[in-house]
């Protein structure tokens, strides 16, 4: 029952130490790697433990923490307002057009809409994430995953064709984007400390 595999979640994690909130078991029990919610104006990003494994180096952790924070950064610039109407078009014919990139590489016959149609298919899914339509849904959430495989290189390398297009163009304009706040953040904190010596 879904009681008992919460549970055993639950108890699994607290084995290790962890405490698991309920959208991390949701995450866990839906197969989902992660989500984002808001809570008080500020955006909260849900990461399930369970695709960081015992045994994986920390470059591997890095690695699928990365990837799941990229696919999720996506939603969030979406629900900020982030992105422009020329850009959000051309990103959703992007994923309509670009052919799914697989974990070894390997580039599969179907694109990375085709997919997001097979895996996001239901009004419970479109509800609970508060889209419009499936259809917006699903476009999103080809979008995210597309910006989640362009920043893994051997995916990258062969998935883009033209690297002064609109689709190199708008994904190195959200990696900008959050450099900015990096640096911004660092400034800051540099100020501060240095006004505390």
């Amino acid at each position: 029952t879904t009681a008992q595999a919460q549970e055993e979640a639950r108890a699994d994690a607290e084995a290790r130490g962890q405490t698991v909130s309920e959208q991390s078991l949701r995450n866990i029990l839906g197969g989902r790697e992660g989500s984002l919610s808001t809570r008080g104006g500020r955006f909260l990003m849900s990461i399930a433990y369970k695709y960081i494994r015992p045994g994986m180096t920390d470059k591997q952790v890095y690695a699928a923490l990365s990837q799941v924070m990229n696919h999720e950064l996506i939603h969030a610039m979406k629900q900020m307002g982030l992105f422009t109407a020329n850009e959000w078009s051309s990103l959703t014919q992007a994923v309509r057009k670009q052919r799914y990139v697989d974990e070894k590489g390997n580039v599969i016959k179907f694109s990375y809409f085709d997919r997001a149609q097979a895996l996001y298919s239901t009004e419970e899914l479109r509800a609970e994430g508060g889209y419009e339509s499936l259809e917006a849904m699903q476009e999103e959430e080809a979008i995210a995953e597309l910006f989640r495989d362009y920043r893994v290189p051997n995916k990258r390398n062969k998935m883009l064709q033209d690297e002064s297009g609109p689709l190199t163009k708008i994904f190195r304009k959200i990696v900008n984007f959050f450099k900015g706040i990096a640096g911004d953040i660092n400034k800051e904190a540099r100020d501060i400390f240095e006004s505390i010596e």
